[in-house]
């Protein structure tokens, strides 16, 4: 049956007026009759019945409700509905009543739409439609709205509420949840937050599970690996075993899915870099973008996505700005409130060991830990090695009350899963460096060779300046010489190992110096034919040394300066070190100080437009070195 919008609201509303009515069939001279649905048949909704000489059909709608003169009924139905406005209690009475209460039925409906698309449970389920109908989704459906609407999202109030840690926060937004949707649909919610659980919220999970199907639970928690992952802790704990889930699952799950979780991570926080809704938020911003990039993962993998073909997408999207970058490049390692760093593989080894020290010791078979092998290691002849990030303590430091702040190498060491080479078995970087120090002291291999490059991985910023002069004083022009030689992936360390130690000794000379040796050996090791930098698509070796020697000078500039202007007087002399020692980079240098100096302001641009004006002409930089 088909009715033109008007005639059909107009049947509608005299039916619940008068108790029947009529309206005319599209393209017919039959009309249908209209009469109101039992409420014990509509599921206790605002309903109708339409019936024709052919068909009868029920509609249940409480949008339909706002045809109604009574404001209090319309009122009542839209209540019914919290998920509408993604709120409940005071909040859920406020937001129905200014919608109740508007003068007409289109404006009400208006606003009842306008109110729903600001939601997050709209968004994603918009998100949803879109990619099973495949088309492309907006970006603003890929990055969160603004924090108020997360906030109501997890149920937790506005800023300032008096949340001390992420523990908090989870507890508080899971005991405003669980009453409204379940223990398990309240996990889905605020399993994003890698926090310790207490007992008590563990258990009523544990015991909604124990009363329904293994299918039934992974549609309330959904399949993410931090939603699976938190199910799987809160399960063991209380003794519940569910059949069919099996810490293998567990496993397979986080293996498969954790790349696409840190792709979207990471687009979440670009997404919202240049928003000020976002910026003076603290760790409470940290918490809800976490829980809108584990929600639209959730939404992802429900809707089976391609996945090597999406992350390739999400990483188009929303790309990072040099400001974004440079607060990123002064704050060293990985950090939940700025992910831009962190690995799936790393995220993967992460939650996997969560799983299994979560997992009775009886499960700990031989299937189970070659599974646990291949995602937290790497084999090196007859070694289980840890990843690299795992070699020295790269946990997440910024936000203590999380399982991803432990130094999980550590323990994958104590309990014999990987074995950790020497001398990453000592784990602080100052004991490394000196352990080290006098076997690179003799040695007759160059630098980037031999146990160079393990003392790259160790944080500058944990070093000592007595161990820091000691490095610099091994970092030679002769090894710098060497160290060209090498694969590019070698230069890009060794340089920005340099760069580092040498913000450490806040001595910029020194690493502009380095700066001067490399950018002339770059242009010795490569015949005349490969000397000009083009920047193309294509990966060429003299693009892979120009690019090793600019992201040096980005990471020694983002050391040097306190603000995002100052970078300018910062980049400009080392580009301008880069061309004095290599003249065919000209014109690539060029396009990379343009593309800077439109992101600052006139006055933090003036260094950077003056090497331009410089380069253009031809004219040798009064900042290169002799």
């Amino acid at each position: 049956m088909s009715f033109s919008a008007k005639s059909f609201f107009a049947a509608v509303k005299i039916a619940h007026e008068q108790g029947r009515a009529t309206a005319p069939l599209r393209k017919t001279r039959r009309q249908a009759r209209f009469a109101p649905l039992d409420p014990d048949k509509a599921g206790g909704a605002f309903g109708v019945t339409i019936a024709d000489r052919k068909t009868t059909t029920n509609i249940a709608d409480d949008t339909l409700a706002l045809l109604l003169e009574d404001p209090e009924k319309r009122v009542e139905a839209l209540k019914r509905h919290a998920d509408w406005f993604d709120c409940t209690g005071s909040d859920l009475e406020r937001n129905a009543r200014e919608v109740g209460e508007l003068a007409t039925f289109d404006e009400r409906r208006a606003e009842l739409q306008r109110r729903q698309e600001k939601t997050v449970v709209w968004r994603l389920d918009k998100l949803a439609a879109d990619i099973h109908a495949g088309t492309a989704s907006p970006n603003d459906l890929l990055a969160p709205s603004n924090p108020a609407a997360l906030r109501r999202f997890l149920r937790i109030p506005d800023s300032g509420s008096g949340f001390t840690s992420l523990t908090d926060l989870a507890v508080a937004s899971f005991r405003a949840l669980s009453p409204e949707v379940g223990a398990l649909r309240a996990l889905r919610r605020i399993s994003a937050l890698p926090v310790e659980l207490p007992d008590d919220v563990n258990r009523a999970i544990a015991a909604e599970a124990k009363t329904m199907s293994l299918q039934d639970v992974f549609a309330r928690t959904g399949p993410t690996p931090l939603a699976i992952v938190a199910l799987w802790k809160a399960l063991c704990e209380n003794g519940l075993a569910l059949p069919g889930f099996v810490l293998s699952d567990v496993l397979r799950n986080i293996e498969e899915f954790s790349e696409l979780f840190v792709s979207v991570l990471q687009l979440t926080f670009r997404s919202v870099a240049q928003t000020p809704d976002w910026h003076s938020l603290d760790w409470e911003r940290t918490a809800l973008l976490w829980c809108h990039a584990n929600s639209v993962v959730d939404v992802m993998l429900h809707q089976h996505v391609a996945i090597p073909e999406t992350i390739k997408l999400l990483d188009m999207q929303f790309k990072a700005r040099l400001d974004e970058s440079f607060e990123n490049a002064k704050l060293p390692g990985m950090r939940m409130r700025s992910p831009s760093n962190l690995r799936g593989e790393y995220f993967a080894a992460a939650a996997s060991w969560r799983a299994w020290v979560a997992t009775s010791v009886i499960d700990h078979d031989d299937a189970n830990l070659a599974k646990l092998k291949a995602i937290v290691s790497r084999r090196v002849g007859r070694h289980d090695v840890p990843l690299s990030e795992l070699l020295t303590d790269r946990s997440f430091k910024d936000v203590p009350d999380t399982w991803l702040s432990r130094d999980i190498g550590h323990q994958l060491q104590m309990s014999s899963v990987a074995e950790m080479p020497p001398p990453f078995e000592l784990r602080e970087a100052e004991l490394i460096a000196a352990r080290l120090i006098p076997e690179i002291q003799s040695a007759t291999y160059g630098e980037g060779e031999g146990v160079w490059n393990l003392l790259w991985f160790c944080e500058t910023t944990e070093l000592s300046r007595e161990t820091l002069i000691g490095i610099r004083s091994l970092q030679t022009r002769e090894g710098l010489i060497s160290l060209m030689k090498l694969e590019g992936r070698y230069v890009v360390s060794g340089m920005i190992f340099r760069a580092h130690v040498a913000g450490r000794l806040e001595d910029k000379k020194i690493f502009l110096d380095d700066l001067n040796v490399t950018a002339y050996e770059a242009r010795r090791v490569l015949n005349a034919r490969e000397r000009k930098v083009t920047l193309t698509v294509e990966d060429t070796p003299q693009d892979r040394l120009f690019t090793s020697l600019v992201e040096a000078v980005w990471v020694s500039a983002s050391l040097y300066a306190k603000t995002f202007d100052e970078l300018g007087e910062e980049v400009a002399a080392g580009i301008a070190v880069i061309v004095e020692g290599w003249p065919e980079s000209r014109l690539a240098c060029l396009d990379i100080l343009d593309v800077f100096a439109k992101q600052l302001s006139p006055a933090g641009g003036l260094p950077v437009w003056s090497l331009i004006n410089q380069l253009r002409r031809g004219e040798p930089s009064d900042k290169s070195m002799p």
